[in-house]
């Protein structure tokens, strides 16, 4: 079962079958931690470095959105509601717990969704399918001042940086239209005149894997860009500043690739279809999915480190799940050089709570930190948590979801320097 439909039933479930759910929910399942398994290697380059719990309004993890500024946390939950004859959509400050009420104008509210955001101390961006709802800090909120269009190119956006006086979009939305393309596009905005700008960059092959999500194979920080293959192991770098492209190529032991037989198959399915059934090709797609290796989502943990989040056909054929494995490169003397390769997304049961890394595949990466939502209702940096065994804390989990609502906390892991 998904993690985003156990969600639906978490909120009308309570009791012995509540608990239940949250033994599949709880994402130190079976599948990642075990006793079969060898001690987590993540935390030989990741700790937990904070756990904060969220209001109890964010009940569903795949509402929110995660992004910072300088020393603060924000998260937008990705749902329309309905107040005080406004609609509005609902910020929320977690290290002030404060939320921040944003006035959505009635001409956008049909089907409503914010893809991407970003913000400063002044200005806040909103990325949606008819351009970006700009907002201004007036004391002590956030006030809609308008609705910036996009004019050079489709808005097939997906995600948003702010730097400095311009909006970097890049691509994310994916239809059948877009597979046979060569490039991929970077819309630059200055925020002063709107005016836009547009470059052009390798467009990952067999780019259609892009339709199981959460996969993000773009990313960019301080005039860098980076582009990821998606069934190979190959990335771009593009500094801005420097004028030149760096490749990184890697050939884990236990990838999978795409055979050409297979390519081909899915090739001849692609060309018998049209938009209208987009459906049809991500069932056909998901027979090569879990038997193949995939580039999941690339991030820069700063300006001279890449995280790469991969995976490789599950141990067992018949699980219905992904086996992920995480690296980590980093620019020494102008070169990319791996420090961490293949590490597994694993843990004993027996471990620590406190010093179990699992970085799920809804994870976000934002001022150097990994963000990860999960349903723990105890703070695990915490005694008498944080001594606990996996094993034990699980129990502790499950007697307390048998009678309370959900709990969602943000968990916080910071590179080990």
């Amino acid at each position: 079962m998904a993690k985003q439909n156990i969600f639906v039933l978490l909120r009308t479930i309570k009791g012995p079958a509540f608990a239940g759910l949250l033994t599949v929910l709880f994402y130190f399942v079976i599948s990642i931690c075990g006793t079969d398994v060898k001690a987590n290697e993540l935390n030989k380059y990741f700790y937990l470095d904070t756990l904060l719990f969220l209001p109890k309004e964010f009940v569903d993890y795949d509402k929110i959105l995660v992004k910072t500024h300088k020393d603060k946390i924000f998260l937008l939950y990705n749902e329309v509601v309905f107040k005080n004859d406004s609609n509005l959509i609902m910020l929320y400050d977690v290290l002030e717990q404060k939320f921040f009420p944003l006035l959505l104008p009635n001409n956008v509210i049909s089907y409503f969704n914010v893809r991407d955001f970003d913000l400063n101390e002044n200005n806040l961006f909103l990325l949606f399918y008819n351009g970006i709802l700009y907002y201004q800090k007036k004391f002590e909120n956030f006030e809609f001042n308008e609705i910036i269009k996009i004019h050079s190119v489709a808005n097939n956006f997906g995600y948003i940086r702010l730097e400095n006086d311009s909006l970097h979009l890049f691509e994310g939305p994916i239809n059948l239209a877009q597979f046979d393309k060569l490039t991929t596009t970077m819309l630059s905005i200055n925020t002063n005149d709107y005016s836009e700008s547009v470059k052009e960059f390798i467009e990952p092959k067999n780019n259609y894997f892009l339709l199981f999500q959460p996969r993000k194979c773009f990313d960019y920080i301080n005039q860098k860009f980076l582009v990821s293959e998606i069934t190979q192991y190959k990335f771009y770098i593009y500094s801005f500043l420097k004028n030149r492209i760096d490749t990184i190529i890697r050939f884990p032991k236990d990838w999978v690739p795409l055979s050409s037989e297979d390519s081909n198959k899915i090739i001849v399915f692609k060309k018998s279809l049209n938009n209208n059934y987009v459906k049809n090709f991500i069932d056909f797609l998901r027979t090569f999915v879990l038997k193949i290796s995939t580039i999941h989502k690339v991030y820069f943990l700063n300006d001279s480190t890449i995280l790469v989040y991969w995976s490789k056909p599950p141990r067992n054929p018949k699980a219905n799940f992904y086996d992920f494995q995480i690296d980590i490169f980093k620019l020494v003397q102008e070169q990319w050089i791996p420090i961490a390769q293949s590490l597994p997304n694993k843990c004993d049961e027996d471990e620590p709570i406190s010093e179990i890394v699992i970085i799920n595949n809804n994870f976000y990466v934002s001022g150097n930190k990994i963000y990860c939502i999960e349903p723990i209702p105890f703070n695990i940096k915490e005694l008498p948590f944080s001594k606990m065994s996996y094993k034990k804390f699980k129990k502790k989990v499950e007697e307390y979801y048998s009678n309370n609502d959900i709990q969602l906390s943000l968990l916080i892991f910071k590179l080990r320097q």
